[in-house]
């Protein structure tokens, strides 16, 4: 096995491309499809150094879909932004989503990192397998819905069971669009109320910071005006009264517990872990242990998941005794 201290961990989302290095305890640089905040900056300085007419994010769904993209937004992440000169000094692991990428896709990941970066040693992991192992597993169940897709995976001593898993394209920008729709319905527009340059931002935020999942919507409804909730910049405002409850991916998880043997199947139901910026809202991880309605059942909710993947892959990294996963150039 090469042997190096320091390694680079990258985690490809539908959402986000996180990267920093093995060990630490979150990325240090990251790029985000709604190109908010830091993003932007980072976003316009590839494109302005780019070749190509259209830069676009690369990955859909879960699904990479530009490898050009990929290659110029990583060799930006890794050379600018985290200050790396030398990459054929820096071994890397990538988190993808395996359920979802067909074979040409690792190979042409495997072809950026070897041959446009010059990375001498490089691996592979699913996501969601480093979800769980972020949380010191390596068996269990990971229900992980982040901007594009939302799944529901058995993983079995850190092995993906791919025809027990099931999955939806609905995420937190799903959330974002039916979000803007009801605004609208209360007579607000986002492009209209707030500068529409930052109107993506401004809708996340609200998202963000006012909505969650309702623990009882028909008698929520009815004391809406106990909740009346309010979300202003500079001299513009909007209000949200019921729409902050409208939003069950409960059954993603019963599906892929359906057919597991009962050993196993229990093992799963005590460990849940939930990952990704969308399973932030409050309360709900009391909403789905009521709509799961199982016994036994243990839902994990770790307060840094939207980062779980990225942290997985830093624990990987550092783990020694798994040669096998690495690839020598």
């Amino acid at each position: 096995m090469y042997q190096h201290n320091t390694k680079v961990v990258i985690d490809l989302g539908s959402g986000t491309i996180s990267t920093g290095y093995g060990m630490d305890d979150e990325p240090t640089s990251d790029i985000n499809k709604s190109l908010t905040g830091q993003s932007r900056r980072i976003y316009s300085k590839i494109k302005s150094n780019s070749l190509l007419p259209d830069l676009k994010y690369p990955i859909d769904k879960g699904i990479i879909t530009q490898l050009d993209d990929l290659e110029l937004m990583l060799e930006h992440l890794i050379l600018e932004e985290m200050k790396i000169i030398e990459m054929k000094e820096y071994p890397i692991l990538i988190g993808y989503n395996s359920l979802n990428n067909v074979k040409r896709t690792r190979v042409g990941i495997t072809e950026i990192v070897f041959e446009k970066l010059g990375v001498p040693v490089f691996a592979l992991a699913d996501r969601n397998m480093l979800s769980l192992l972020a949380s010191g597993r390596t068996t269990g169940l990971v229900l992980k819905s982040g901007d594009c897709i939302t799944n529901s995976v058995t993983i079995d001593e850190g092995q993906v069971l791919t025809q027990h898993c099931c999955g939806v394209e609905f995420g937190g920008r799903d959330l974002s669009l039916f979000l803007e729709k009801l605004i609208e319905n209360c007579g607000y527009k986002i492009g209209e109320e707030f500068d529409s340059s930052t109107g993506v931002e401004h809708l996340i935020q609200i998202k963000q910071r006012l909505c969650q999942i309702s623990m009882d919507y028909h008698w929520e409804t009815q004391r809406f005006d106990i909740c009346d909730r309010y979300y202003e910049i500079g001299e513009n405002g909007i209000s949200l009264g019921l729409d902050q409850y409208k939003s069950s991916i409960h059954e993603l998880i019963l599906k892929s517990l359906q057919h597991l043997d009962s050993k196993f199947k229990e093992e799963c139901q005590k460990n849940i872990i939930l990952s990704g910026g969308n399973t932030l809202f409050p309360n709900f991880t009391e909403r789905l242990k009521r709509e799961l309605n199982l016994t036994p059942c243990r839902v994990v909710a770790p307060p840094e998941r939207k980062y779980s993947s990225w942290i997985g892959g830093s624990i990987l990294s550092s783990i020694q005794g798994v040669d096998s996963m690495w690839i020598l150039r």
